[in-house]
């Protein structure tokens, strides 16, 4: 699982979310996930919408643990939910 995912998952966000609040279209975030390298600038945009620092912008393509599980599942667009 790529950085990425990890904390898109982590804020219980849908790619739709993420993709509107970095203002980036879904397909772009879903090359992402799947470990397309992207622009600096789109990586700094999903980072911030992440609410991460411009300098980890970087590290979002990064493969990371997969074992932790996630407590927060994405619920829908805009509502993120916690998991029970």
């Amino acid at each position: 699982m790529l950085r990425i995912t990890k904390e898109r998952l982590r804020l219980g966000l849908s790619k739709a979310a993420l993709a509107r609040r970095a203002d980036i279209d879904q397909p772009l975030l879903s090359k992402a996930e799947a470990g397309r390298v992207l622009y600096p600038r789109q990586l700094v945009r999903l980072a911030r919408a992440l609410g991460l620092r411009e300098e980890d912008a970087p590290t979002l393509l990064d493969k990371v643990d997969c074992t932790e599980k996630t407590t927060i599942e994405p619920a829908g667009d805009d509502d993120p939910t916690w998991a029970a």
